[in-house]
């Protein structure tokens, strides 16, 4: 399918994004059915098996152009039909995934930032709905909070400068700091986010660093804490209950 989709788009690049373009729009707008977070998880798809010739192609009005268009229409769904499916949020991730190193070329008005707001959402839902969509990802094998923290990693490195703003870092800062609070993202997502944040600390002006540093290793050590005490509790168990059995043993071997 991946290939037939690409000869597809080979043979006319601009008909096959006006068309996904189009499907995305029509599927954002509709009214919420059974089968509608499948239909535009498909045309996620359809777009996401062409980012890697369509991101090199020489001219990019077009793809540029129709990325606005998706994004826009993505956003304004709001969540509250077919985007708020963790399937397609994981598929909408991934798109965004795919086009962070072209989403900062598109003229459309502050298309990048409506990107990044849509990846921040689906972490936060998705760390939020962890326990309810968890088993869900782990069937299919696809996990929203996974790919918004791939997503993430991708438009920080892409445009760090964008995240340079007190709101943005402000932003970031939650999103850092709420794996540490709930527990609930593994350890490789969590360098993909550290990653990505990393790179907008870079770009910032020297005499920021140190802060910007102190923040993003304060969660950590908070959590090492946390650690080296549970495990200090969990030995002095054990030494309790090697106490215990020495004490019993020459009952229980009379």
């Amino acid at each position: 399918l991946a290939d037939a989709l690409v000869s597809c788009y080979t043979g006319c690049s601009k008909f096959y994004l006006e068309s996904c373009g189009s499907a995305i729009e029509e599927f954002c707008q509709a009214n919420s059915s059974p089968h509608l977070p499948f239909q535009l998880e498909a045309a996620l798809f359809c777009m996401i098996v062409v980012s890697e010739r369509a991101s090199k192609a020489p001219d990019k009005q077009v793809l540029c152009g129709q990325l606005g268009k998706m994004i826009y229409a993505l956003a304004n769904n709001s969540f509250s039909t077919a985007t708020s499916h963790p399937l397609v949020m994981a598929k909408m991730c991934q798109f965004i995934n795919k086009y962070a190193t072209s989403i900062p070329s598109c003229q459309t008005k502050n298309v990048f930032e409506t990107a990044s707001d849509l990846v921040f959402s689906s972490f936060k839902r998705g760390i939020n709905d962890y326990n309810k969509h968890g088993q869900l990802a782990s069937m299919n094998g696809i996990s929203p909070l996974s790919e918004a923290s791939n997503a993430f990693k991708r438009l920080l490195c892409s445009s760090p400068a964008q995240f340079s703003t007190p709101a943005a870092r402000s932003a970031l800062e939650d999103a850092w700091k709420m794996p540490y609070a709930c527990q609930q993202i593994a350890i490789e997502d969590r360098e993909m986010l550290c990653s990505g944040l990393c790179s907008v600390i870079i770009s910032l002006p020297s005499e920021q660093w140190n802060a910007s540093l102190d923040a993003l290793a304060q969660p950590i050590l908070s959590c090492l804490n946390v650690v080296t005490k549970e495990a200090d509790q969990v030995t002095g168990s054990a030494r309790s209950l090697g106490q215990c059995e020495n004490d019993f043993a020459p009952i229980m071997n009379r």
